[in-house]
């Protein structure tokens, strides 16, 4: 895991007359007058515009096990809290994660674990949500990347464990052991390519310090935030050579040179599919990521981001888009 951090925004679907915001207000409606009645979700949380803060938030990586997500599983937007338990965040995008298919459909489901003999909080307690005692790590409040350690076993393999010293506090030891076998961050599978992506990022590195700086490059894109393991390769590079972790603004440059390259892919597709919906959907998604890039930059740099999309020719719509939600608050 590592620690991500939520940009500051409101989202036209999650806001005023968004379909979001309607339908937690009538489920808010639904329940004062029948505390027990089903509710209903519909999927609004999947606008394009919810998909793109998570992309902006996150890159193309799973909040969770930091694996990768090709673009033909877009991942899912996952509920930190679930729904059918806390139903007044079913609308609310702090209460949102981008999540790969395995980690939400298949570990995490409607579950949410708790200490023995704690209830889940209540809507009463709605405003001290962050004080509730829960089980697993939340990668946006706490602190994940200094309880988090990857070990070299059997010389080949690389698994999660604590950090040492951590696992002596009883309560954020046993978070960061519920978290791990909750969502299986040393499954077989996920050893594999963590450990393929690491092995790669110390092919790199070794050819790095021998004085390849297209290696040293590749090295400090591999270890960004926003790239699949890469907090593990970030660790690595804090033993071995500090002086290639990235920047945070090198971070966000690599970011948004990712997501522009994508814009020009989409373009592409779209112009052989005469308007797929699924490739504009993909292609909004991306618009509005590199919007809220702007609006609240995880470097802080409006300027670098905007510099990049004048370059590439891309600021006059990106722009459209920020003029348009701005007036949507208005």
């Amino acid at each position: 895991m590592r620690r991500l951090r939520r940009p500051a925004i409101s989202l036209p679907t999650l806001i005023g007359d968004g379909k979001g915001s309607l339908q937690a207000t009538e489920n808010l409606r639904t329940r004062a007058s029948d505390p027990v009645v089903a509710l209903s979700f519909p999927d609004h949380w999947n606008a394009s515009d919810v998909r793109g803060a998570l992309y902006a938030m996150h890159g193309r990586v799973c909040a969770y096990c930091q694996g990768d997500l090709p673009h033909n599983d877009p991942g899912d937007v996952e509920h930190f809290r679930p729904k059918s338990v806390y139903w007044w965040l079913a609308y609310e995008f702090a209460n949102y994660l981008l999540s790969c298919a395995k980690c939400n459909r298949v570990c995490k489901r409607k579950e949410f674990p708790l200490p023995r003999g704690v209830a889940p909080w209540v809507w009463e307690k709605r405003d001290q949500i962050q004080e509730e005692q829960i089980l697993l790590l939340d990668p946006v409040v706490d602190d994940v990347e200094a309880w988090f350690r990857v070990e070299r076993r059997d010389d080949v393999l690389f698994f999660l464990a604590p950090v040492a010293g951590y696992g002596a506090d009883f309560n954020i030891g046993m978070r960061i052991k519920t978290t791990i076998r909750f969502f299986r961050l040393n499954s077989p599978f996920l050893i594999k390519q963590r450990s393929r992506t690491i092995y790669r990022a110390l092919q790199a590195l070794d050819q790095a310090l021998g004085g390849d700086d297209l290696r040293a490059q590749e090295v400090r894109q591999m270890a960004s935030r926003f790239h699949p393991h890469g907090t593990a390769i970030r660790q690595i590079l804090t033993e071995r050579a500090p002086e290639l972790i990235p920047s945070p603004e090198e971070e966000l440059l690599h970011l948004v040179m990712d997501l522009i390259y994508e814009l020009k892919l989409a373009d592409a597709s779209l112009a052989q599919s005469r308007g797929n919906p699924s490739d504009l959907r993909f292609r909004a998604e991306i618009l509005w990521a590199l919007a809220v890039l702007w609006k609240d930059p995880p470097a802080g740099s409006s300027h670098l981001v905007k510099s990049l999309l004048v370059k590439a020719k891309r600021w006059d719509e990106v722009n459209g888009l920020i003029q348009n939600w701005a007036n949507s608050f208005a």
